[in-house]
C-alpha cells in the first residue's frame, strides 16, 4: 500500500491533542492533520465541502432511522461554541433570523434523544461524554456536538460490526476522513 506524507503525518500523530489550562484556555494544540489538509477540509461559511453526512431521523425522542452517505455541504455560518451558546440563549441577535430558531429546534431534538436514552439504555450515560458531563461543566452548543458525535460513533460502530458480521469476518483498519474517498494528500493539492 503506497502512503502519501500526510498520511504518514496523520498516522504518526494518531489524534488531535488540546490541552486547556483550570480556565478553559487552550495552552496547547497539535493537530492530526496537516495544515494544508485542515484548511481544504474547514467548513468555512459559504464553501462547498465534500462530506460523509451521517443522518438521523428522530420522532418522540427515539432515533428511527439513520442514514450515512457521501454528500456536498455549504456551511452559512461559522461559530465559536461560546458565539452560538449565546444565540441558543437569545443573548446574541444573528443577521441570520434563522439560526436561533435551528439551534434551539435541534437542542430539543437532543434532549429528546438524551431523556430517552436514559430510559432505555442506562449504559449509554456511560459512553457518552455529552450525557456524563454537567451542564454547569460545558456550554449547551459544546454540548450539542458531544451528544451528536457520540451518537454517530455509537450508530456507525453498531453498523461496521453488523457489517463485519455479514461478511463472516470481523477486519480491523485505521480510517481517517476522506472527503475524496482515495487519500487525505489529494485535499492539500
Amino acid at each position: 500500500r503506497v502512503l502519501f506524507r500526510s498520511d504518514a503525518a496523520a498516522m504518526r500523530r494518531g489524534c488531535a491533542l488540546h490541552l486547556n489550562d483550570h480556565t478553559g484556555e487552550l495552552m496547547l494544540s497539535s493537530q492530526m492533520l496537516p495544515e494544508p489538509i485542515l484548511a481544504a477540509a474547514s467548513l468555512q461559511p459559504e464553501e462547498e465541502r465534500r462530506a460523509i453526512t451521517f443522518q438521523f431521523l428522530v420522532d418522540g425522542g427515539r432515533i428511527v432511522d439513520k442514514q450515512l452517505f457521501r454528500s456536498i455541504i455549504r456551511s452559512r455560518v461559522q461559530l465559536s461554541y461560546s458565539e452560538a451558546t449565546a444565540v441558543m440563549r437569545g443573548e446574541n441577535c444573528p443577521s441570520q433570523p434563522w439560526l436561533a430558531q435551528a439551534l434551539k429546534g435541534l437542542q430539543e431534538i437532543s434532549f429528546a434523544v438524551e431523556a430517552r436514552l436514559r430510559e432505555e439504555d442506562p449504559g449509554a450515560l456511560l459512553r457518552s461524554t455529552a450525557l456524563r458531563l454537567g451542564p454547569a461543566e460545558e456550554l449547551p452548543a459544546q454540548r450539542l456536538v458531544e451528544f451528536w458525535m457520540s451518537q454517530v460513533n455509537e450508530h456507525a460502530g453498531a453498523w461496521l460490526w453488523e457489517e463485519s458480521r455479514q461478511s463472516h469476518g470481523i477486519s480491523c483498519g485505521l480510517s481517517f476522513p476522506m472527503p475524496d474517498g482515495v487519500h487525505l494528500s489529494r485535499l492539500a493539492a
